[in-house]
């Protein structure tokens, strides 16, 4: 068994110290690798044969950001498919362990079997309390499946959660759905809770023949999901049609309100393989660029396995020399000045219907610098605005560091102008070799908090971009 080792420093969750881990790639005899990086950090296994071929990934969640769990960020079906990937996870360790001599066992054990086997139990306990609080602090009797904290009120009482919405009668605002946008269709949910002791018996009516529920009554004692959707065929046009939903109960009524973007100008054929706004940001996945400018010294490569969407672009080899990172060095306030087509760089079109300052988010794989004479700074452009050089760094030890590690993500705030509705273009100048992408959030206005980042919004029609 070869095994080939690098250094990473991570926090180690539960001993609150800072050490040095190995991320190990461990290659055996047969067509099967697998890559493990720190537990506490993700946990990561793929697994190729002649007969299958997986890459099971595991985002590890643990104490010190669980607050992502009990608030409005992470939503409790992902805690169900965090958990569920830890199952495949600890089930394929196992059935490499059963095929093992006991000469392999001792490195197998220490390499691979307990991170991963630990990480997930580990994970399991926590997501699985908290999720357990999140239910029991809105009184949903689903939690005593969970743990026998809830006290339920003495009558069915209906209690409801929806995508991306905060305790709405709590702050005051009332309920309503995302925006449903015509350029890119999807479906949202409604989770209606019993609070009381009993069989809530619901019933669901809708404003517009245009909305379409997989269900419209039903009784439940714990829990139920009713699917909403938008029949685009039947669909007035404009840019904010505004419709609702009635429910009525036996533990109570509410109004949710929705919303629909379907303009008749620009053309879904228009805005094929762009990236589009959708409900206030453009998500842009990392490895999907529509141009790249590459030079002798810096190639830009897709890596597989890493990341939050499973693959990250390296913006040039870590070992090569970028002749042009002296014109894209930082002046005092931090922002390059000149600007050239010769530089090393990746495009990416997106629309939007909006306009005005925008943030943009970076997420890049946190990493130290080879040596003392590289670095980890890339540049971010978006139109004619000035070149801004973040780093996918931080120092040792420091905050910014340890909640890069804990997340396996460094994210980075750059602030642009979107001068107008319609098309634009990002840029991602390769400016020290080596750092890694991962993906590019443009949040004009509408970016909720979230472990993960918003999917990618992209129009679904549209073809694989990079080479």
């Amino acid at each position: 068994m070869k095994i080939i080792k690098r250094f990473l420093p991570v926090l180690i969750v539960g001993l609150s110290l800072t050490t040095n881990a190995q991320v190990a790639i461990v290659k055996s005899p047969g067509p099967r690798s697998f890559l493990l990086m720190d537990p506490s950090v993700r946990t990561e296994i793929v697994t190729d044969s002649r007969d299958h071929k997986s890459v099971t990934t595991a985002a590890n969640l643990f104490s010190g950001d669980i607050g992502l769990v009990t608030g409005q960020s992470l939503p409790v079906v992902d805690v169900r498919q965090i958990t569920a990937s830890h199952v495949v996870l600890v089930g394929t360790i196992e059935r490499i362990l059963s095929q093992l001599n006991r000469m392999q066992y001792p490195s197998y054990l220490q390499l691979l079997y307990y991170n991963v086997k630990g990480s997930a139990l580990f994970n399991q306990m926590w997501l699985e309390a908290e999720k357990a609080n999140w239910y029991a602090a809105r009184n949903f009797v689903v939690a005593n499946s969970l743990q026998d904290s809830v006290a339920p009120f003495p009558e069915p009482t209906l209690g409801i959660t929806l995508p991306d919405f905060s305790d709405g009668k709590s702050s005051g605002e009332p309920y309503h759905l995302p925006m449903f946008n015509s350029y890119l269709p999807k479906s949202y949910h409604i989770d209606l809770f019993n609070k009381g002791v009993g069989e809530l018996d619901w019933r669901l009516e809708v404003k517009d023949d245009w909305i379409h529920l997989d269900r419209k009554s039903g009784s439940t004692k714990e829990h139920d999901r009713v699917v909403v959707s938008v029949d685009w065929e039947q669909a007035p046009t404009g840019e904010e049609i505004k419709s609702e939903i009635q429910l009525h109960s036996n533990g109570g009524n509410e109004k949710i309100s929705l919303s629909l973007l379907n303009p008749s100008i620009p053309s879904k054929e228009d805005l094929k393989n762009l990236y589009i706004e959708d409900n206030g940001l453009v998500a842009i996945d990392a490895t999907g660029y529509h141009r790249k400018k590459e030079t002798g010294e810096i190639r830009f490569s897709i890596v597989e396995g890493v990341g939050m969407e499973n693959k990250v672009v390296m913006l040039g080899d870590p070992l090569a020399k970028n002749s042009h990172y002296a014109s894209l060095e930082l002046t005092s306030n931090y922002v390059a000045p000149v600007r050239s087509g010769e530089f090393p760089v990746l495009e990416y079109d997106f629309y939007t219907f909006s306009e005005g300052p925008v943030d943009v988010y970076t997420y890049m794989v946190p990493q130290f610098p080879l040596n003392d004479e590289s670095g980890s700074r890339y540049g971010v452009m978006l139109d004619n605005s000035p070149v801004y050089l973040p780093e996918a760094s931080a120092p040792y030890y420091s905050t910014l560091w340890i909640q890069g590690i804990l997340r396996n993500t460094r994210i980075n705030k750059t602030t642009h102008l979107v001068d107008k509705p319609g098309r634009h273009t990002i840029k991602i100048y390769a400016a020290h070799p080596g750092v890694m992408l991962q993906k590019i959030v443009i949040d004009l206005g509408g970016m909720k908090r979230s472990y993960a980042g918003p999917r990618v919004t992209r129009h679904p029609g549209s073809l694989p971009l990079s080479d």
